[in-house]
């Protein structure tokens, strides 16, 4: 097995996912908004206006929290996943594929703010949680 960055020769995958698993700590805030984002996703998929890779937007949902940049989570994983997350990420930071910008325009919605982008779907869901929103402030 070729070497990876940062990767020692004698560990091979599952040591390498068991060390990475082991260190990682979510906080709640992050582990409830990737749940809150993938689970926003996989509901909203087959409503939007283009059709998107839904696995491939859950998996950006799931890994934008990851703490460190893309390169170090690279380098603590094994070739294989250590590649492939390094890939999502990059794709997370320039926005270029509709998964990427769904992932972005659920952030903002999650935010209450306005999705960037043009999909109705979208912009009648952040349109319908934020009427929401605003409805508890007020009897709140």
């Amino acid at each position: 097995m070729p070497r990876h960055h940062g990767q020692r020769s004698d560990t091979g995958p599952a040591e390498a996912l068991g060390g990475f698993l082991a260190a990682l700590r979510p906080t709640g805030a992050a582990s409830d908004r990737a749940w809150r984002i993938a689970l926003a996703a996989m509901l909203a998929a087959r409503h939007l206006e283009r059709p998107v890779d839904l696995n491939r937007v859950l998996e950006m949902a799931l890994v934008r929290t990851l703490p460190g940049s893309p390169a170090a989570i690279r380098d603590a994983l094994d070739p294989d996943n250590g590649l492939h997350v390094h890939a999502l990420l990059l794709e997370l930071q320039t926005a270029g594929t509709s998964e990427a910008r769904v992932v972005h325009a659920l952030d903002a919605i999650m935010d209450g703010r306005e999705p960037p982008g043009r999909d109705r779907f979208l912009r009648r869901l952040a349109a319908v949680l934020h009427a929401g929103d605003r409805g508890r402030a007020c009897t709140g």
